[in-house]
């Protein structure tokens, strides 16, 4: 990997950490490089299917085995993002078969998130 591919590699680094979210000042604090720099490499590695920006500055590892997915179940991110967008939240199954067979396409995926006030951006 060349010098270009500073950012990949820190994806990497966090994969290996168990994270599977970052956001944008995270990145802008660890690396001594312009905002424009860091902004066109996120978006070549969300272009290449690496991330996926979910919220404004907020972005979400797609690891291998999601690829085809193309994004994370949300329940391996949603905790990180409502801590991020400072929303008190709760999670309700509405489908109990939704939560014990994963992505089994037979099966609707019911999940119903709730914050405390609607918010345009989410």
């Amino acid at each position: 990997m060349g010098k270009y591919n500073y950012l990949l590699n820190k994806i990497y680094a966090l994969q290996a950490q168990g994270r599977y979210t970052f956001t944008l000042e995270e990145m802008r604090l660890e690396f001594k490089v312009n905002s424009e720099a860091i902004q066109k490499s996120l978006n070549r590695l969300s272009k290449k299917g690496h991330i996926v920006s979910v919220r404004k500055g907020f972005y979400v590892i797609v690891p291998p085995e999601y690829a085809a997915q193309r994004l994370l179940p949300p329940s391996l991110f949603i905790d990180t993002l409502m801590q991020y967008i400072h929303k008190p939240y709760y999670v309700g199954l509405l489908s109990a078969a939704a939560g014990i067979s994963g992505n089994n396409r037979s099966t609707t995926d019911k999940r119903n998130k709730r914050t405390s006030k609607p918010n345009a951006f989410f």
